[in-house]
């Protein structure tokens, strides 16, 4: 519990790296960790405590979340993990690549997918890179969270098996597949000018259910520095 608590904290953006946070740790979280590793052992120990960590915050989302909740939310944003005009591979070479987000443009790296209850905590969350199609994403949670497999732990379990998502995750084909294999509704805007379009007041009420998960991404990108 005490490496739960400290890696979390760790996370906050106000440290500038892993160091830096354990600067922090050293001078003034001593006297409630008196015993605190050096730093390459609690580095060692949170990688350890990998999936409990994330069992944690789900377990933590499931415990804030009432009862009569109706439909989580999802969505898709771009990580950036390296410069895009560099040469070379990088670090993540095979789990990063070049792609397209709306939030910044092309990029080089990773592309988040989450799960939200209407309150804003996350159920679950999966990775893949850049380039990868929401849809593609959303399918791998959705057939995880239908048949969880103990390899991919961070995708949780779901709340209602009623989604609310964007128009990039829309499309008749996919959304009959999610409900005939994976017992999951995902309620998607289509496009404009596509021959099922909504209304503008029915577009309007449904942004307003989905802001959440917008507030939620900011959290992440600003309060922890992802």
């Amino acid at each position: 519990s005490e490496t739960i608590t400290l890696a979390i904290m760790g996370q906050f953006e106000i440290f500038a790296s892993e160091r830096d946070f354990y600067r922090y740790a050293e001078r003034h979280c001593r006297p409630l960790f008196p015993t605190l590793p050096d730093r390459s052992q609690f580095n060692r120990a949170v990688r350890h405590l990998e999936d409990r960590i994330g069992a944690f915050a789900q377990m933590l989302a499931r415990a804030v979340t009432p009862e009569d909740c109706l439909f989580e939310i999802i969505d898709g944003t771009g990580i950036v993990t390296r410069n895009l005009k560099r040469r070379g591979h990088g670090w993540l070479a095979g789990e990063a690549a070049i792609g397209k987000c709306t939030r910044v443009g092309w990029y080089e790296g990773v592309r988040l997918l989450i799960a939200t209850t209407p309150a804003g905590a996350i159920t679950g969350w999966g990775i893949a890179p850049a380039k990868t199609n929401d849809r593609s994403l959303a399918d791998t949670l959705l057939a995880q969270r239908a048949m969880p497999h103990p390899d991919l732990p961070s995708v949780g379990t779901t709340m209602t098996g009623t989604y609310l998502a964007d128009k990039g995750f829309a499309g008749i084909r996919w959304e009959t597949h999610w409900r005939d294999d994976y017992h999951a509704i995902v309620i998607a805007p289509p496009e404009v000018s596509h021959r099922r379009n909504w209304l503008p007041a029915a577009r309007k009420w449904f942004a307003g259910k989905r802001q959440i998960i917008e507030t939620t991404t900011d959290r992440l990108l600003s309060a922890y520095g992802l």
